[in-house]
């Protein structure tokens, strides 16, 4: 009886040894959340077509990628993607990014998103350099 009762203790101690390996490995996979508050304010849009991203992109996206920085999600505005792949990555989602269907975002509003992205990559890359 003794043989078979220390099998099982080794069992389940190279089950829980492998388990914590790839509870480790899966979260060092994973964006870090950001838990220091962002400071400073949101650039302002220059135009109406730009603020009607921008108010899409804070009810869709903004909890994930809070002014295109990291937080849940990777951040957006040190990606130099082209709109299309924007709008690619908006419809197919990817890892734990929901798919936006055309069911829940339009085409002309994945297209306003994908315009403000770029705007506020363009305004962060412009405030680092001056």
């Amino acid at each position: 009886m003794m043989p078979a009762l220390r099998f099982d203790r080794l069992a389940w101690t190279c089950v829980l040894v492998a388990s914590a390996g790839a509870a480790a490995f899966l979260a060092a996979c994973e964006n870090r959340r950001v838990v220091e508050p962002l400071t400073g304010e949101s650039p302002q849009p220059p135009n109406e077509a730009l603020r009607q991203g921008m108010v899409l992109f804070m009810h869709n996206c903004h909890q994930c990628h809070p002014n295109g920085n990291t937080g849940v999600g990777p951040a957006l505005i040190d990606k130099p993607l082209p709109a299309a792949l924007i709008k690619a990555q908006i419809r197919a989602g990817l890892g734990k990014m929901p798919a936006f269907p055309p069911e829940k975002l339009s085409d002309a509003q994945t297209d306003a998103i994908a315009r403000y992205v770029i705007w506020l990559r363009e305004s962060h890359t412009a405030a680092g350099s001056s």
